[in-house]
């Protein structure tokens, strides 16, 4: 895929997690795509595995936590390997206590065959540049 195919996908499926599409997601993550969160919640696994695992993180943290959200991306680039990193804004209402919390957070995403492959999770944009120096695509 293009560097701009990959940007499109990307946006695409930022907006699907936003109106609560998750099976536009699983169609277009790989068997074995994976998630490393970036733990800024309580009770939210390291790691989600597969299109199981995602279908278990939307269950545990969009599906029951929330009774509205959004997530916008505020900053996008493309690494020289075609990975990408964005930093995000979250804005959630939470099912229960109707808290309303806005959290910025980083994904590092890889993609393979046109697909979703692999996205971690990190609390600052300079975590994200040096584990994608210290973690080959891929890798």
């Amino acid at each position: 895929m293009s560097e701009e195919e990959n940007l499109e996908l990307y946006r695409e499926g930022i907006a699907a997690w936003s109106r609560g599409d998750r099976d536009w997601v699983l169609a277009r993550a790989t068997d074995d795509f994976e998630f490393h969160a970036a733990q800024l919640f309580p009770d939210i696994r390291p790691v989600y595995e597969g299109r199981q695992g995602l279908k278990d993180f939307w269950r545990e943290f969009i599906a029951e936590p929330w009774s509205e959200l959004e997530i916008g991306i505020e900053r996008l680039e493309t690494l020289d390997d075609g990975r990408l990193v964005a930093d995000l804004l979250f804005r959630g209402i939470g099912s229960g206590s109707g808290a309303e919390v806005t959290v910025h957070y980083i994904h590092l995403t890889e993609f393979r065959g046109g697909q979703l492959a692999r996205v971690d999770g990190f609390r600052e944009w300079d975590q994200a540049l040096a584990a994608a120096e210290s973690r080959p695509a891929g890798g």
